[in-house]
């Protein structure tokens, strides 16, 4: 397919970009989306249609992601700890600040432990089984991020936004705490952009047996 219109928003983001995504496979596509006012939501696409159409993956409906499992720890926990840590204290916000954690320093200490608290009375509520591996796991992060400030002391940031300021040559001198590009040597710990293919997958085998005939 090559040209489609699209009358209106559709209620689920998926059914949008299953859709859509049909267009343009083989050879360059067109997609011509035609919004009305007299509805909230397409206006609401409207006005927030370059940001929607960058990262429109991360707006999917969840299916069914269990929280604090192997998983879902392993995709999104570490992301969200650097979140609380950069939004808690301010001497590390800044995107340079990565090399500034040092978890034996009082303040910061204080605030890790505090975390770690917020996290164990959350997945003691929701899931106790999970409590003390992932209780392991943010201490095995935090040792993680610390190692990384040791061994990229001085060329350490957060995540590479050179993109911003096409400065690659710049940015290639740096190492990068977050990683969202897996193809990339500089960044260091993998934080996805969504829980997508959180879960596990299966794969099923056809084993072919003779069966004697009777």
């Amino acid at each position: 397919l090559g040209v489609m219109i699209v009358n209106g928003q559709p209620k689920k983001h998926s059914e949008y970009i299953q859709a859509t995504g049909r267009i343009g496979r083989a050879n360059p596509g067109l997609i011509v989306t035609l919004y009305s006012y007299t509805k909230p939501r397409d206006i609401s696409q409207y006005e927030d249609f370059i940001s929607y159409h960058s990262k429109f993956y991360q707006y999917v409906e969840k299916v069914s992601v269990t929280p604090f499992t192997l998983p879902s720890r392993e995709m999104g926990l570490f992301g969200i700890l650097v979140g609380l840590i950069r939004l808690k204290l301010k001497k590390l916000s800044a995107n340079n600040s990565a090399e500034k954690f040092v978890p034996d320093d009082e303040t910061q200490k204080v605030m890790i432990n505090q975390i770690k608290k917020l996290f164990k009375d959350r997945v003691d509520n929701i899931d106790p089984v999970e409590s003390q591996n992932t209780q392991i796991r943010i201490t095995e992060l935090f040792e993680q991020w610390k190692l990384y400030t040791r061994i990229h002391k001085g060329f350490l940031k957060y995540q590479d936004n050179s993109y911003e300021n096409k400065d690659k040559t710049k940015s290639s001198q740096y190492n990068y705490l977050l990683r969202d590009d897996l193809r990339s040597p500089n960044q260091l710990i993998s934080v996805p952009h969504s829980f997508r293919d959180a879960e596990n997958e299966l794969k099923f085998f056809y084993e072919k047996m003779d069966v004697p005939h009777e």
